[in-house]
C-alpha cells in the first residue's frame, strides 16, 4: 500500500500508519483549540486519542489472531484518522468463521473495558469520569483519562457492532444471512443495510458537525458497495474453472538460459511473464515482465535467467475455481502460475488472462 510507514511487525503482521493520520493532530489542535485549552491540555488529550487509537490497533490484532486460528494470513494492519484496517488475505466463507472474525474485534474493546473498570474500581475513587466544569475540562483532566478511555472502548464496540457492512456488525449480520440466503444475496442485503445507516450516520454527522463521523459515513457506504461488487465477482469466479481459460502453448526456460533468449520471446509474442525450470524439468520460479524490463534497460542480455528469476513454487489444477488463482495471484510474485493435471503440467494461466476476463464479465 502507498503511502503509509511501518511503525513495527507483531507476530509477523506488519503495523503501518497511513499518511493522512498525521492530520489527527492537527484535528486535536483544532478540536482543543475550540472548546479553549491550554496547551498542557491538548497534550492530555492528544494523549488520551493516541491511546484510544492504540486500543485500535488491539481491536484489529484480535481479527487478525482469530483470522490467523482458521488459516487465514492477515497482509498489515493500517491506520488512518478514522481507524484501523486489518487486510486480511481473504474472509474466512465458512459463516460460523466470519462472525467469530468480526467479533473478535469489539471482543477485544470489551475486554479493555472490563480490565479498566477492574482496575479503577479497586484502586481508583471511582471508574466513572467526572465532569465539574465544561468538556474541555472533562477531557483534560489527568484524573479522567482512564475513566474516558474505559467508556471510549464501550463506545468503540458498541458502534463496530452496528450492522453497518462492511463494519465488524455487518459482517455478523452477512454471516447469519449466509446461513440461509447464500453469500452472494447476503452481502446484496447487508450492504444495503449498511448504505442506509450510513447515510443516516452522515445526516447526523452534518449535524452535529462531526468530521471524523461524515469520514467514517462515507467510508462505509463506498466500501459497502465495493464489497458486494467483490462477493458478486467472487461469485462468478467460483463458477469457472481454470481450464477454460489457461494457455496451453507457453515458453519453457532453463534457469541457465541468456537473457536475450527470453527478450527476443517477450519482444515477438504475446506472452510478457514467463515459467522458469531447472535441469530436472521442475519449476524454479518465474522471470516476470518488470524484471526483463529491468533486464533490457541495464542491456544484460548475456547473463542467466536466473539473475532476474523470482522464486515460486505455487501451482493450480485445471479442475479448480477461478477464485482459487484469484486468491493467488493477489501476490505480486504469482503473476503466471502453472496448471497441473493428472501430476503433470498442461498450460499455464496469467495474471492478465485473468484480469481480461474479469473486465469482460464486468461489462455483462
Amino acid at each position: 500500500m502507498k503511502g503509509v510507514l511501518r511503525v513495527a511487525t507483531i507476530s509477523g503482521i506488519p503495523v503501518q500508519i497511513h499518511w493522512s493520520f498525521s492530520l489527527l493532530f492537527f484535528w486535536v489542535y483544532y478540536e482543543g483549540n475550540k472548546f479553549g485549552m491550554e496547551w498542557n491540555e491538548i497534550l492530555i488529550f492528544g494523549s488520551l486519542v493516541m491511546a484510544l487509537f492504540f486500543c485500535v490497533i488491539l481491536h484489529e490484532f484480535g481479527h487478525a489472531f482469530s483470522a490467523r486460528y482458521y488459516g487465514v494470513g492477515t497482509r498489515d494492519i493500517t491506520l488512518s484518522p478514522i481507524g484501523g484496517v486489518a487486510r486480511l488475505n481473504q474472509m474466512p466463507e465458512k459463516p460460523i468463521q466470519e462472525f467469530v472474525v468480526a467479533l473478535a474485534g469489539p471482543s477485544v474493546n470489551l475486554v479493555i473495558a472490563v480490565l479498566l473498570f477492574l482496575g479503577l474500581w479497586l484502586f481508583a475513587p471511582s471508574p466513572w469520569p467526572t465532569f465539574n466544569g465544561t468538556m474541555a475540562e472533562m477531557f483534560a483532566s489527568p484524573s479522567n483519562f482512564l475513566p474516558i478511555l474505559l467508556w471510549m472502548n464501550l463506545i468503540m464496540a458498541g458502534f463496530n457492532l452496528l450492522p453497518a457492512f462492511p463494519m465488524d456488525g455487518g459482517r455478523m449480520l452477512r454471516s447469519l444471512l449466509s446461513m440461509k440466503t447464500g453469500r452472494v444475496k447476503a452481502t446484496r442485503i447487508a450492504s444495503f443495510v449498511g448504505r442506509i445507516l450510513a447515510v443516516g450516520s452522515l445526516v447526523c454527522a452534518v449535524y452535529i458537525e462531526d468530521v471524523i463521523l461524515g469520514l467514517i459515513s462515507v467510508f462505509v457506504f463506498v466500501m459497502a458497495g465495493q464489497e458486494y461488487k467483490m462477493v458478486k465477482m467472487e461469485g462468478v469466479l467460483d463458477r469457472q474453472n481454470i481450464k477454460e481459460l489457461m494457455r496451453v502453448d507457453f515458453s519453457k526456460f532453463l534457469y541457465t538460459d541468456r537473457v536475450q533468449q527470453v527478450v527476443d520471446t517477450f519482444v515477438e509474442g504475446v506472452e510478457k511473464n514467463f515459467l522458469i525450470f531447472d535441469d530436472w524439468g521442475r519449476q524454479r520460479g518465474i522471470l516476470k515482465r518488470s524484471e526483463i524490463l529491468s533486464a533490457m534497460q541495464k542491456k544484460d542480455f548475456d547473463s542467466d535467467i536466473d539473475k532476474y528469476t523470482t522464486l515460486a513454487a505455487v501451482h493450480l489444477n485445471s479442475s479448480d475455481s477461478l477464485k482459487v488463482a484469484y486468491g493467488l495471484m493477489q501476490n505480486p510474485d504469482h503473476l503466471i502460475i502453472p496448471v497441473f493435471e493428472d501430476g503433470a503440467i498442461v498450460g499455464v494461466l496469467d495474471q492478465k488472462a485473468l484480469d481480461d476476463y474479469l473486465k469482460a464479465e464486468q461489462k455483462k
